[in-house]
């Protein structure tokens, strides 16, 4: 399962359904510390000196690009990409310097991002836990200072 093992910096592509068109950025651990992708999306790895990852990501995500993409559609009844089509569309690349500027500004925003997102996914997981336990009485919370929590929440 080598072939569709993800890296950080990868950027999906869903190639097919209601999500044609739709991507996603893998980073920090983020959607899964180790995760691999099936047939049903397209890995785009971004080129350091000309498409740094997160413009390539970018530029995928944006609204033009997303209507183009789904533009290349070559099936009627299910919607879908193909890579000689993806391949076709053109991209204005940017000067190697501002390509490299550009990345160094926004790199610690999508970090944030995707650590936030990680946090997001942790914090999912223990609400799953805990409400079952809580709802059934099995972990009592009568004795605890509510509004305290809260306020400690929002601080």
């Amino acid at each position: 399962m080598r072939r569709g093992r993800l890296e950080d910096g990868d950027v999906l592509l869903y190639k097919d359904g209601a999500y044609i068109g739709r991507t996603s950025l893998v980073g920090r651990g983020f959607p899964h510390h180790e995760c691999a992708v099936n047939e049903h999306v397209f890995r785009l790895r971004g080129m350091p000196d000309c498409l740094p990852t997160h413009l390539l990501y970018l530029w995928l995500s944006d609204d033009v690009t997303v209507q183009r993409v789904r533009s290349l559609n070559s099936n009627a009844a299910q919607p879908e990409l193909n890579q000689r089509k993806l391949r076709e569309l053109e991209v204005l690349l940017p000067s190697y310097a501002l390509a490299l500027t550009f990345e160094g500004m926004v790199e610690p925003v999508f970090s944030t991002a995707l650590d936030l997102a990680n946090s997001n996914r942790v914090l999912s997981g223990l609400r799953d836990l805990l409400l079952p336990k809580l709802v059934t009485g099995e972990i009592d919370v009568s004795g605890l200072d509510l509004d305290a929590l809260t306020e400690a929440g929002t601080a």
